[in-house]
């Protein structure tokens, strides 16, 4: 929502009880995980902008790098327990086609029907093997 900024400190106030209220109302038809929140964003008028560093001292998050905090990628990855050899496995799987998203669903010609009362084996402490069958 947007609100006149002369009167927005209470519109949004009065958004949350607003929201809080119908939450209480609706609570026993329609469980709710947590009480509303009412956020105060801003326009952020520039974006999203960076700066390039060409120094290269410094990580992605900005940090600047000590020399002493570099370590060698073998040993990183020795220390994190890294398969290289599984990890080759993951990848020629996926350049051959065999993993991946596409594999990740049923085929076309699957059928899918709702459950049947033949479907349903009904179990309890005097059932045995042979009465399911």
């Amino acid at each position: 929502f947007i609100f006149d900024p002369d009167s927005k400190k209470d519109a949004l106030y009065g958004l949350g009880s607003i929201m809080l209220n119908t939450k209480r109302e609706m609570e026993c038809s329609l469980p709710f995980a947590m009480d509303p929140v009412v956020f105060d964003y801003s326009v952020n008028e520039n974006g999203t902008i960076a700066e390039l560093d060409c120094s290269g001292n410094r990580t992605p998050t900005g940090k600047c790098r000590r020399p002493e905090q570099t370590r060698d990628l073998e040993v990183l990855l020795d220390d994190l327990e890294f398969d290289a050899s599984e990890q080759e496995q993951i990848r020629s799987d996926l350049l051959r086609g065999s993993i991946g998203l596409s594999r990740n669903r049923l085929p076309p010609s699957t059928i899918l029907t709702d459950v049947t009362a033949e479907d349903v084996i009904l179990v309890n402490r005097n059932t045995t093997a042979d009465s399911t069958r």
